[in-house]
């Protein structure tokens, strides 16, 4: 069953009604850590997003605002720390059992998987432009704990859910992108409108489509 497509995008950053974009959808708002929005909006986040190339910067900083953010609000999902290389298995270990102190379902970005995180949910990282280090294991080994998909195209998430039977969540960030950077709305395949409809039109489009064909195909929902 797929509880929520999470949008780490918010009104603040896109001046659009999100709220009346994603009524009615299994669509929820989420948002980065370092982009937290400010005022009634951040009561309505639901996924708090793990902000890497930030953290790579002064992870001090991101991993302090991330944790206080965790310790203050009531989110459905949170994310810890990138598994990256096999020599931070430890630390990574340490920094997800701090959050599951304050949050009800905490899941791990792996890129580097090690048996210590065998007890975890796991994210499955499929951007295309978000591959910071080499995966170390196939996919069929981890398809178990693999609860959420991490980047990636619609069309991509909708294939994947036929290999990884536990999946809850995926991101929904690829429609807010193509549409603000190609004026494209996604109903099954990317489709430039003719006559041009508004950036906030196609992202509402890609938002109905998907629900519409989640609620076709997926089981439970």
């Amino acid at each position: 069953m797929i509880d929520a497509v999470y949008i780490s995008h918010t009104q603040e950053c896109s001046g659009w009604d999100l709220n009346s974009i994603i009524e009615g959808t299994v669509f929820k708002k989420g948002a980065r850590t370092t982009r937290f929005p400010k005022g009634p909006e951040s009561e309505e986040i639901k996924m708090l997003d793990w902000d890497f190339r930030e953290a790579s910067r002064d992870f001090a900083k991101v991993w302090t605002k991330h944790l206080c953010l965790v310790q203050s609000y009531d989110f459905e999902l949170v994310f810890s720390p990138d598994a990256l290389f096999n020599s931070e298995q430890n630390n990574i270990v340490h920094l997800h059992e701090r959050l599951l102190d304050y949050a009800k379902r905490v899941v791990l970005p792996v890129h580097f998987y090690h048996k210590l995180y065998a007890g975890f949910e796991l994210a499955f990282p499929v951007a295309n432009g978000f591959n910071p280090t080499p995966k170390n294991y196939w996919l069929w080994e981890l398809r178990n704990q693999f609860t959420h998909i991490l980047g990636g195209s619609p069309h991509t998430h909708l294939n994947l859910l036929k290999y990884l039977p536990n999946i809850k969540t995926f991101d929904g960030n690829q429609m807010f992108s193509v549409a603000i950077r190609f004026g494209k709305y996604w109903d099954g395949k990317w489709i430039k409108p003719d006559p041009q409809l508004t950036n906030e039109e196609c992202f509402k489009l890609s938002i109905q489509n998907f629900n519409k064909t989640l609620e076709e195909k997926v089981i439970g929902l």
